[in-house]
């Protein structure tokens, strides 16, 4: 999707840190409130985007973060839309919604596929388990919901759907024996002396996704093209019912 939206990676390597450190010091932008010390990231984060909205080139920032309303505000050419069905509605990209909802249930193996797909490419990391090795085996889709349906988007004949997917996912997992560890009382750590503990369980996953579907020409889906995740780069997973740590 955002292949499609000609998407341009920017790096705060030349933001310059008194910019930040000025607004920090006057109690303005993202240190107008409370909780000051917490909004650094996003203040470098609207540094950078900052040059980016011109006149030829307006800026709209896609965030649920109510943080980046207030700055935005005395930044010329620059929109804050709280969500990506708000963006394409913005964009003019949204049409009346295509009936897909028919082929979406006869596809469910292939939308399945794919969602396994994406998810063995992110990492899963066990809250539960500190210094857990989680790996998918296998992925059934309890849900989809949530869905913003779209029309044609530029030149090629496809809708985009925007969706949650509700997943179960059969995992192997392996990660230091904590119950037998030792405690260290002058490092106040843990010391695992037994071997590995190796095995298998289900997890829940909850993901965000876009989805694009071919249309032939009379504007009917007929083939599932991709699913792409709208998350970070890997997913938070409980490896017991309970979800209780080991510490």
């Amino acid at each position: 999707m955002f292949e499609r939206l000609r998407a341009k990676v920017l790096s705060i390597d030349n933001i310059k840190p008194s910019a930040v450190f000025d607004a920090y010091s006057a109690d303005q932008g993202f240190f107008s409130g409370q909780s000051k010390r917490d909004q650094f990231p996003d203040a470098f984060i609207f540094e950078c985007l900052k040059p980016e909205a011109t006149d030829q080139t307006p800026l709209i920032i896609v965030s649920d973060d109510a943080d980046f309303v207030s700055p935005s505000r005395s930044v010329k050419h620059l929109t804050v839309l709280k969500s990506i069905p708000d963006l394409f509605t913005e964009l003019g990209y949204e049409i009346e919604e295509p009936d897909i909802f028919e082929f979406i249930d006869g596809s469910m193996d292939r939308i399945r596929d794919l969602l396994a797909e994406e998810l063995a490419n992110w990492e899963m990391i066990a809250t539960d388990v500190e210094d857990a090795d989680v790996e998918q085996d296998w992925v059934e889709v309890e849900t989809l919901h949530s869905f913003s349906v779209f029309g044609q988007i530029g030149d090629d004949r496809s809708i985009l759907v925007v969706a949650k997917a509700d997943l179960k996912v059969g995992v192997n997992y392996t990660h230091p024996d904590w119950a037998t560890a030792t405690y260290d009382s002058e490092d106040k750590v843990l010391i695992p002396t037994m071997e590995d503990v190796s095995g298998e369980t289900e997890v829940r996953v909850d993901v965000d996704f876009s989805m694009t579907i071919a249309v032939d020409e009379l504007g009917k889906p007929v083939e599932i093209e991709s699913v792409t995740f709208r998350n970070d780069r890997f997913v938070y997973v409980a490896l017991s019912e309970d979800g209780y740590p080991y510490k």
